[in-house]
């Protein structure tokens, strides 16, 4: 076709060029030679272009179509994989290897299809195509890829043995250096896996300072930091800092040499290591740090074990520390004296800061320092959290009580009365002290009574009981009426034009409903003569137990009479630690006949460790003790003791924490659980006449 298109553009040039002559068979013959040389220069740029418009498609169309002959399997595989259809391409490469078991292309086309199933993660099938490119050795080029990439599915198959021979084999054999340099990088990676980190840090340091490719270069260091920060023991941190005296890693080993030295309470090492790393390191951030801390510990004239405690002291939060370091110096108050000469108690001022980071770092940075009590703000032990975690410090609050505080770190504990403290031994108590299996709960529409009335509904359920409705109210509400009818409440008109239907209407009506109506009248004869009744007693018949309410004193004593005013009577009461106020009994201890609340802390307990508490804290302080204050004498009681029985850094610290178990604690008996969370034995209350008694088992 473009042979036919030059020669018709060309027999139109000629007889245009004829015409041409006859038009210039006036001009002399050096101006028309000249004159037709520059025609003909042009007409031959313009066949080029021409010729260039129609040769072009041809080639695109060449190149964005793949091969259509059928024997051509393999050219059509090779368009389809470069193209990214690897399912179409892994077809066809399978017909070919089955049509043409002896073209030369076979090892080709076996490498291909290792390729997709390592990428694919199917490293056993991708090994056996690449042992079959080397078994074949018939493509040299595909030799040494395949060679690699069997090693690599070594690696993944976490075949270690194989694995480190073929990696070693590539390291001294194959022709490209940067791949020589992956090898040994898989040859570290591989002695991590087997637990050998010292040789895999010797390794990867060899291809982080030695290599040339960037990305091999970063993922070694990557590795470094991971196996330093979390796998080496102390005694392989020096071992490598006197193999790699200088530059990194020696940098990082230092570093997380001298916070195991803190961790440990180590202040000669602690020291030198800090020291070591200030010379050798002068210009990086934490050298100026450094050198603060040991400023510190050098005028530091106290040498023991220390506990901390982060309180606010001043500014509006200032009664709240102070009843929370009150119950810490009760308990260090009641150490013996040879205990109290080698345990110090360090307190910092948190004020009305807003941030409390610093003042936590100084404290973690001190070696002697074992843990530290408080925060006492659930926002500011979110924000201990990492610093506690970074300098390997536990935090033991003994106030915080927002959900979910302990799973921000291994290094945050509590002692705190929470929420789900409260449901769970309120609903064990209500179930299985109490009998009571029907619950209705009547909740404050904030975070608080919502999730107390979760908590308490997941307990409930657990233990095999029914909440059968849950109706909210506002904090702000002085009137009741419409949760206590939701309730099943009624006034006394309704019950009374209810009662003049027959009993057998009643019956009736149930079954309409196809469920147990909250509440119904109930008739009783109270008197009658023969055929005729004279009296009868109507009230409100509950089909439920017990209701829960969540709420504060304040509320629950304006709901309570309301309660009785709308019939609902001779029911038990169950509610939190928000009710333990005098008040409450004032308002409503008169309709309280059966009523039961829980809290952590009780004064008038006829516990002998609660009465010993309360006796010194009040000759101490000249003041009743509080639950913060409870909580805060149990936490410290906590650590002194541990220390007392041999533990002597945080490393001990933390993990005897953890295996604290019924710590007979005046906020209750207290164990630590795996997340750090406590689990205590509360007080079980029962408003009795005109007084808050405890409730007996």
């Amino acid at each position: 076709m473009l042979k036919n298109i030059i020669s018709k553009k060309t027999n139109e040039s000629e007889n245009k060029e004829c015409r041409m002559f006859s038009f210039l068979s006036g001009f002399s013959s050096k101006k028309r030679r000249v004159f037709l040389r520059n025609i003909n220069e042009l007409i031959v740029f313009l066949l080029l272009v021409l010729n260039s418009a129609f040769l072009f498609p041809v080639l695109t169309l060449a190149q964005s179509s793949p091969p259509s002959h059928r024997s051509d399997l393999f050219s059509q595989a090779e368009y389809y994989f470069h193209a990214g259809d690897f399912l179409e391409a892994r077809g066809l490469y399978n017909r070919f290897i089955s049509e043409y078991p002896s073209d030369p292309n076979i090892p080709s086309a076996l490498y291909k299809l290792g390729l997709l199933d390592f990428k694919a993660q199917s490293y056993r099938t991708a090994l056996n195509y690449f042992e079959l490119v080397l078994d074949n050795g018939r493509d040299p080029y595909l030799l040494h890829p395949a060679e690699f990439k069997s090693a690599q599915c070594h690696f993944y198959l976490e075949e270690w043995e194989t694995a480190r021979t073929r990696f070693r084999k590539i390291v001294q054999s194959h022709p490209d250096v940067n791949v020589r340099w992956e090898g040994i990088l898989y040859l570290g990676k591989i002695d991590e896996r087997r637990l050998d980190y010292e040789n895999a840090v010797i390794k990867l340091v060899h291809v982080y300072r030695d290599s040339e490719l960037p990305e091999l270069k970063s993922e070694a260091k990557k590795r470094i930091e991971e196996v330093i920060e979390k796998k080496l023991t102390k005694e392989q941190m020096v071992s490598l800092i006197r193999i790699h005296s200088t530059g990194f890693p020696t940098d990082l080993l230092l570093l997380k040499l001298q916070s195991v030295y803190r961790n440990e309470g180590d202040r000669n090492n602690f020291q030198s290591t800090a020291e070591a790393f200030i010379s050798q390191f002068p210009d990086q951030p934490e050298a100026e740090k450094l050198k603060e801390e040991l400023k510190a510990l050098r005028s530091n004239t106290k040498i023991g074990i220390k506990v901390g405690a982060l309180l606010p002291l001043t500014g509006k939060y200032a009664l709240t520390g102070q009843q929370v370091l009150q119950g810490i110096q009760l308990a260090w108050n009641q150490l013996e004296s040879a205990d109290q000469k080698k345990i110090f108690l360090e307190i910092k001022d948190t004020g009305d800061s807003p941030s409390i980071s610093e003042k936590i770092k100084e404290m973690a940075a001190d070696p002697f320092m074992v843990s530290i009590l408080g925060p006492v703000f659930s926002n500011q032990v979110k924000e201990a959290a990492p610093i506690a975690e970074s300098f390997k410090i536990p935090v033991f609050s003994p106030t915080a009580s927002t959900p979910g505080l302990a799973d921000l770190s291994p290094f945050i504990f509590r002692n705190a009365l929470t929420k789900q403290n409260q449901a769970k031994y309120l609903a064990e108590y209500a179930v299985n002290e109490l009998g009571l299996r029907r619950f209705v709960v009547l909740y404050p529409d904030k975070k608080y009574g919502i999730e107390l009335k979760d908590d308490f509904v997941r307990e409930v359920q657990s233990l095999g009981g029914q909440v059968v409705s849950m109706v909210s109210y506002d904090r702000n509400q002085t009137d009741f009426k419409e949760q206590i009818l939701m309730i099943g409440g009624m006034t006394d008109n309704k019950l009374k034009k209810l009662s003049e239907q027959s009993l057998q209407n009643l019956e009736r009506n149930r079954k309409k409903l196809k469920r147990v109506p909250l509440s119904e009248p109930r008739l009783e004869v109270e008197n009658f003569d023969e055929d005729e009744i004279e009296s009868m007693k109507i009230s409100l018949q509950l089909n439920y137990d017990a209701l829960f309410i969540p709420g504060l004193f304040d509320k629950v004593g304006l709901i309570v009479p309301q309660l009785v005013f709308y019939n609902i009577v001779d029911l038990t009461f169950l509610g939190a630690n928000g009710w333990n106020s005098p008040e409450l009994v004032k308002n409503a201890g008169r309709y309280l006949k059966k009523g039961y609340f829980v809290d952590g802390f009780f004064a008038q307990s006829d516990d002998l460790t609660v009465q010993r508490f309360v006796e010194d804290y009040r000759s101490t302080f000249a003041e009743e003790p509080n639950i913060l204050s409870a909580q805060s004498y149990d936490a410290a009681r906590i650590l002194f003791q541990l220390i007392q029985r041999g533990s002597k850094n945080r490393k001990d610290i933390k993990e005897r924490l953890f295996a604290v178990r019924d710590f007979p604690g005046v906020s209750g008996k207290t164990t630590i659980l795996s997340s750090g969370e406590s689990e205590k034995s509360l007080f079980s209350l029962i408003i009795q006449g005109n007084q808050i008694r405890q409730a007996q088992d």
